[in-house]
C-alpha cells in the first residue's frame, strides 16, 4: 500500500518504496516528504489528463491546503451540456481560479478534484475548513458563480462552524446545496439525555 506521506498516491498506483508512478513510471515525490510541506508534483504529469491535474495540483498544494482559512474542492471532470466542449467543471476551477486575486492570500484554497459524485446536478463544489462542516453545492454554473464560489469560501472560512447562516449564503448556495457533512469527531449533545 502506498505512503501518502512519503508523496506516493495509492489512487493513481504509487509506489511508496521508489516513488514510481506505476502506470506512467514518473516519479511521484522530490524525495521530500508532502507531509512536511515540500512539492510532490513533478514535471512529468500530464495537465490534460484530469487525473494526473487533480494530483499534481493536490500535491503542490498540500501546505496550501492545510494552512488556508477553507479548501474549495471544484471538480472539474462536470460536463456541460454539450458534449465536445471542455467541461464545465474545469471552466468554473478556471474562473474561481482567476478572481483569487481579489482576497487575502491564504484565505482560500482551491484544488481540482475529478470528481464528486454529484453528476446530475453539474457543475459541484465543497468547502472545507479544519473543524467545520463541509458543504457540498451543485448546480453552479461557471459564467455565473464563480463569484458566489468565492463569497461563499470566505463567509465558510468567517464562521467558527462552517454552517453559513442562510441569508448569508449567496443565492446560487441558497438553492444549490446538496449536503452539510459533519467534521470528523463531531459528536452532537442529543436533546432529552
Amino acid at each position: 500500500m502506498a505512503d501518502a506521506a512519503n508523496g506516493a498516491d495509492a489512487a493513481n498506483g504509487a509506489d511508496a518504496a521508489n516513488g514510481a508512478d506505476a502506470a506512467t513510471g514518473a516519479s511521484a515525490a522530490t524525495g521530500a516528504s508532502a507531509a512536511a510541506g515540500a512539492s510532490a508534483a513533478t514535471n512529468v504529469a500530464d495537465p490534460t489528463n484530469a487525473a494526473d491535474a487533480t494530483n499534481a495540483a493536490t500535491a503542490t498544494n498540500a501546505a496550501a491546503i492545510t494552512e488556508a482559512d477553507v479548501t474549495v474542492f471544484v471538480c472539474i471532470t462536470c460536463k456541460g451540456p454539450d458534449a465536445g466542449a471542455e467541461p464545465h467543471g474545469r471552466l468554473l476551477f478556471d474562473a474561481v481560479t482567476a478572481r483569487l486575486h481579489t482576497v487575502r492570500p491564504g484565505a482560500i484554497a482551491v484544488t481540482p478534484i475529478a470528481c464528486l459524485a454529484v453528476c446530475k446536478r453539474p457543475c459541484t463544489i465543497a468547502l472545507a475548513g479544519q473543524g467545520k462542516w463541509s458543504c457540498l453545492v451543485g448546480d453552479l454554473d461557471p459564467t455565473l458563480h464563480a463569484d458566489d464560489v468565492i463569497a461563499a469560501a470566505l463567509r465558510h472560512a468567517a464562521t467558527a462552524d462552517g454552517i453559513i447562516p442562510w441569508r448569508q449564503r449567496p443565492q446560487s448556495f441558497r438553492k444549490g446545496v446538496v449536503a452539510r457533512i459533519p467534521p470528523l469527531g463531531y459528536r452532537p449533545e442529543e436533546p432529552g439525555r
